[in-house]
């Protein structure tokens, strides 16, 4: 299959995450045989200020607004070049086209009436664009998402929470639930410390309430014995009511290989602690299958779709306001039980991005060869 991916208003912080996963989608596509090319619009930037490390033996196209522009012309310069993109993709004629959900734009009917369309959920939308969207924008969105999600043939949900919710379930649409992978073979593995001080890593982005960095913070003020590391984050982005504690540290953005080697002096991973702030309680987040493939326990706030909570490499606290309170004592006896050990690869096989891509692809396929596909039986 000729497959285009096309991910729509990246931001660059957003897109330095996330594109480790389009690469390693991309490259596992074209192992099985397939040829893939992507499709990116990002916001605010010069084509040659967005990073593209990695995708060098992929093809990408790359549209993105002038930045400094004046706000009242962003939302016209988005469209035109949302419009580019789209014919962009036309010309090339893919067999199936693989969104990345976002806001509609008028643009994408033309994807919609001409080519069979697999949608990508990765969120409750109407929870967490209130929490990133200016009212104008969010209340287009509502007005909006549903011209987009009657359209697709089908959709793949990263959670089966999402896949559940009455807002995506009312459009009837074949679905699988696939969560997120990552490329075990692309993390060199090293020995857990040997003695020192217990070591805990937390790799997010600015402006996402839900990571919970704010509990990081407090966590630890009242551990002061242990060390933290925050990795795509620097102090500035934090709350400046909050007290940090001498022994966090924020190292801001860092390429592959340098997040690589924090984790590997770490003896566990933070995950996400704050999901209950957008609605959610299931999550599959990228951070923590890093964590594992590097062979880290992980300390989890939500419910994870491809973790057994009873695993002895995860600790998983309950999803509310004041866990990291409530039950410091359980993350004290995790940390101390699980320092020094490292998670066995065998353990963690089934998160490798072959096997989720070979999932994936095989949804794709049925939904792109089967006109009838993107209608749920009733």
């Amino acid at each position: 299959m000729r497959i285009a991916y096309v991910y729509l208003g990246a931001s660059i912080d957003r897109l330095a995450g996330v594109r480790k996963k389009l690469v390693d989608q991309g490259v596992a596509w074209r192992r099985e045989g397939h040829e893939p090319q992507f499709f990116l619009q990002v916001g605010d930037r010069k084509v040659e200020a967005v990073p593209t490390a990695g995708w060098e033996d992929l093809r990408v196209h790359i549209f993105s607004t002038t930045p400094g522009a004046p706000r009242w012309t962003r939302a016209f310069t988005r469209m035109q070049q949302v419009r580019r993109l789209v014919e962009a993709v036309q010309r090339w004629g893919p067999s199936v086209v693989y969104l990345r959900y976002s806001v509609h734009y008028p643009a994408l009917s033309g994807l919609l009436r001409n080519l069979p369309v697999v949608l990508e959920v990765n969120t409750n939308d109407l929870e967490e664009y209130a929490l990133q969207l200016d009212p104008i924008r969010f209340l287009y969105h509502r007005l909006t998402r549903g011209l987009l999600l009657k359209s697709v043939r089908g959709i793949v949900f990263v959670t089966g929470e999402l896949q559940r919710l009455p807002a995506f379930d009312r459009w009837g649409k074949a679905s699988i639930v696939i969560g997120n992978g990552v490329a075990l073979d692309r993390f060199a593995r090293a020995p857990a410390p040997a003695g020192g001080r217990p070591r805990l890593v937390f790799v997010g982005e600015p402006a996402l309430p839900w990571h919970g960095v704010d509990k990081i913070v407090e966590l630890a003020h009242r551990e002061p014995a242990w060390d933290f590391d925050i990795v795509g984050l620097q102090r500035g982005a934090v709350d400046h009511d909050l007290r940090i504690s001498p022994n966090l540290s924020f190292h801001g953005y860092l390429t592959g290989e340098e997040y690589q080697a924090v984790m590997r002096r770490a003896d566990v991973g933070i995950g996400t602690l704050a999901l209950h702030r957008k609605g959610m309680s299931e999550a599959c987040s990228l951070k923590v299958r890093d964590y594992l493939a590097i062979g880290l326990p992980v300390i989890i706030g939500h419910e994870d779709p491809d973790l057994d909570p009873d695993s002895w490499f995860v600790l998983r606290l309950s999803n509310t306001p004041d866990n990291v309170v409530t039950e410091a004592q359980r993350i004290r006896v995790f940390v101390d039980r699980v320092k020094g050990r490292r998670v066995a690869r065998e353990e963690v096989a089934h998160l490798d991005t072959t096997v989720k891509e070979r999932q994936r692809l095989e949804f794709i396929a049925r939904i792109a060869g089967d006109g009838t596909a993107g209608r749920r039986p009733r």
